[in-house]
């Protein structure tokens, strides 16, 4: 399954290109072997509790794909658990992986008129009951 570069390149509405994405949801549905995704991440230990993982290519779409620059995310534990507190907490970039996953998805359909077309401000966390638009009233 090859990208179509001219769909890439379509007017976004609330920063998504919903032609290029209902185009890839109508391929996908055609091919669904192309909907087959393998993520990957390597880590490397760098003392204590402290790593760093790195993030670059994944399988998708019948094939090697690759994002178009590495990523790198510092993991470690705060200072009351005897750690350094050199980044995140492996639970709290899952959160973060979460959050985003969320806050894309409302993303992406708000321009297609589903949600609404403001600034999304994801909560994640224990106690959170629902995500709104903020200023909305709703808890």
């Amino acid at each position: 399954m090859t990208t179509n570069t001219s769909l890439q390149k379509a007017p976004a509405r609330n920063g998504v290109n919903v032609e290029a994405l209902l185009g890839a949801r109508a391929a996908l549905t055609e091919s669904p072997e192309g909907a087959r995704f393998t993520w990957r991440a390597t880590s490397e230990w760098i003392k204590g509790t402290h790593s760093r993982s790195t993030i670059h290519g994944f399988f998708g779409l019948g094939g090697e794909q690759a994002h178009r620059q590495k990523f790198q995310f510092d993991t470690d534990h705060p200072e009351v658990f005897a750690a350094e507190d050199n980044g995140a907490t492996p639970v709290e970039v899952v959160l973060v992986g979460l959050a985003g996953c969320l806050s894309a998805g409302i993303a992406a359909v708000a321009p297609c008129g589903t949600a609404p077309n403001a600034a999304i401000d994801t909560p994640i966390g224990p106690g959170v009951r629902s995500v709104s638009p903020p200023n909305s009233g709703q808890a």
